[in-house]
Parts: structure tokens; sequence; C-alpha cells
């Protein structure tokens, strides 16, 4: 008989954001039907941990991982580097950090034998030689977008897959994030990131007012921390209504059921756009083609049509875009049992390997 199999990650991100807690919240729900999980909390505040729901087999510890397997000897370890966005290693701190993490993963794998794998995320910049040295750290690098798979493998980054963002798990599960039932489409909502301002306020407002009807109204919303002062700033501007995100049930549940009374969401952030996917909304994605990589590249994964801003025939372009998208948001809840196979297909095959 084999060992037993045990996943193991940190809770700690940017907490004031609700995609981080999202795929951090699917990542843990999709692990756990394969094996138990345990999950380091150290230095994650509680009312972030208070977000979440853990199935039964998963077990919160204040353990680094290498505590945690020296203990542990008789399971057969898996460290889970979490989903999100990376950037290029550009200063020498962050070089300094990232070879200090390659050798740390060096030690524990001849030590004990554990395997790394790397959650769907979005790579941004150039592969340096440090950036490619640390992508072939994994025994799984999985990317969410076709932008990140092509420069890996462009780079001979081995051990590669191309997978959706663990978000859109939600399409196939009724939960919490889910308020499809009664869904009353009145709302236009505006999301806008805090380092897109070239002409994308401007450009958001005028879409809006092209989609709204005399019966709905024009909201904006912030779930990133530093998106809140550009967002409310617009709102206070237009005297609309403004929603926020705060760590905590009441502020994420105002933000589900905003999403509940939206037709459409005109936003340059990825997680933002996903979730009203999974509730229903359209989306549509207002973007800069040079900096926008990782969300065009997700979106021409799952067939969502997007709006580059510096496009000229706006008004034509987004009538086409909402009806496009809405006959894809059907198409996305009809497979998205694949999405999730694809997913569990990977990591099951990995995990049976041979260490």
């Amino acid at each position: 008989m084999g060992k037993s199999k045990c996943f193991y990650m940190s809770l700690r991100t940017q907490y004031e954001n609700l995609g981080d807690y999202l795929i951090a919240q699917a990542t843990i729900d999709l692990l756990s039907k394969l094996a138990d999980v345990v999950i380091d909390i150290r230095g994650v505040p509680r009312k972030f941990i208070d977000l979440f729901t853990f199935p039964k087999n998963v077990k919160l510890v204040r353990k680094n991982f290498f505590i945690t397997v020296l203990y542990n000897r008789n399971i057969d370890w898996f460290y889970i580097v979490k989903p999100g966005g990376y950037g290029e290693t550009k200063t020498f701190q962050n070089k300094i950090r990232l070879i200090t993490k390659m050798t740390y993963f060096f030690i524990t794998k001849k030590l004990f034998g554990i395997e790394v794998f790397r959650m769907p995320h979005s790579f941004t910049g150039n592969l340096n030689l440090i950036d490619k040295y640390y992508q072939n750290v994994f025994e799984l690098n999985l990317c969410r977008d076709w932008t990140t798979y092509n420069l890996y493998k462009e780079n001979a980054v081995k051990n590669l897959y191309m997978i959706s963002d663990l978000a859109m798990f939600y399409y196939n599960k009724k939960s919490k994030f889910l308020f499809l039932e009664d869904k009353k489409q009145l709302d236009i909502v505006i999301s806008l990131r805090y380092d897109r301002l070239n002409r994308e306020p401007e450009l958001a407002s005028k879409l809006a007012n092209i989609l709204v009807n005399s019966d709905e109204t024009i909201v904006y919303l912030s779930q990133v921390t530093f998106d809140r002062k550009l967002n409310q700033t617009e709102a206070i501007n237009y005297n609309l209504r403004y929603v926020d995100y705060k760590i905590d049930i009441m502020s994420f549940e105002n933000i589900l059921k905003q999403y509940k009374s939206a037709k459409y969401v005109i936003s340059n952030r990825l997680h933002v756009l996903i979730l009203a996917m999974i509730n229903g909304t359209v989306p549509i994605p207002l973007l800069d083609i040079r900096l926008d990589k990782k969300l065009i590249g997700s979106f021409e994964l799952l067939n969502i049509l997007w709006i580059d801003k510096d496009e000229l025939n706006l008004e034509e372009k987004v009538f086409k875009i909402a009806k496009y998208n809405q006959n894809s948001l059907l198409h996305l809840q009809q497979h998205a049992t694949i999405l999730e196979k694809q997913f569990m297909d990977v990591i099951m095959n990995a995990i049976k390997k041979d260490l």
C-alpha cells in the first residue's frame, strides 16, 4: 500500500482583492477532491480566513512547509504555488528572493522527494535567466492564457499545460458565488484598474451610456484596494452609486448582489469580468492591447470578445460584442464541466506518477 498524498499551500496573498480570494477558494475546493490539503495561515487576517468554506479534509496550520514535512515523512507531499499574476523579476532584491526560493525547493525536493505544482497563472514581461530557471522548478506549470504559455514554450520551459483561470470552476456548481435565480438585469457596472488611465475612464463611461436604457442605471464598483479611489471618484463625478469590497462577508455579498442586478459589466480587471460572468452578467472587456495581454489571452481561451481602447466605431462594436458575449456565456455554462475536468485530469495524472 502506497503513502497517502497531501497538498500544502500558503494562504498569504493581497487580501483586499476579491479575485485572490476567489481563485484561492477554487484551488482549495478542487484539490480537496483529490487528496487532503494543509493550509498555512501564518500572518493571514482572521476576517480573510472567515470568508472561506473549508472542506472536511482541509487542515489549517501555523507551520512552514519544511517543518510540516519533517514531522510527516509518511506522506507524499505536493507544494502548491497559488494562482495569480506574476511579473518579470527586475530588482536585485527580487532576484535574490527568487534564488532563495529555488534553493529552498531544491533542498526540500532532495531531502523529502516533494513535487512543486504551479497553479494556473499569467506572466508579464520578459523571461530573464533567473525567471527561466525558476519556471523549470515546477513538476506542473499551469498557464491560464496563451501569451504566457507561448512565452514559456519559446524559452523551453518544461511541464507546461494550458488551463483556464480557476475561478471558472464556479460555472460548474451552485455556490455562494451564484445569484442566477430570479435575475433582474437593470444595471451597467463599471470597474476600472487604478493604473490604466489612458482614456479608460472616459471610454468606459461612453460605453455604459451607449448600452444603458431609460429604466437602467450605471454603477461603479471596486474589488481591489488600489482601484477604490479611481472608481469612487468617477461615481461621485457622475453622481452615481458606488459599491466597494472590504475584507468582510457583508461587502462580499454586496458585490455579488450587484452582479445579480447587472446586465453588463465594463472592466479591465480579469476577476471583475469573471465573477460577473459567473453571475450571468455579460462582460465587456475594455483592454489595452499592449498592457492587458494576460486578459486578452484568457478571454480568447474562453471565446469572449474584447474591445481595444484605441479602436474606432465604438458604438457599432460594443453592441456586436455584447450580443456575441451573451451567447458565449451560454456556451460556457454548457461546457463548464470540461473546464473542471481538464484541471482535475492534469493534477490526478501528476500525483499518480512515481516520485
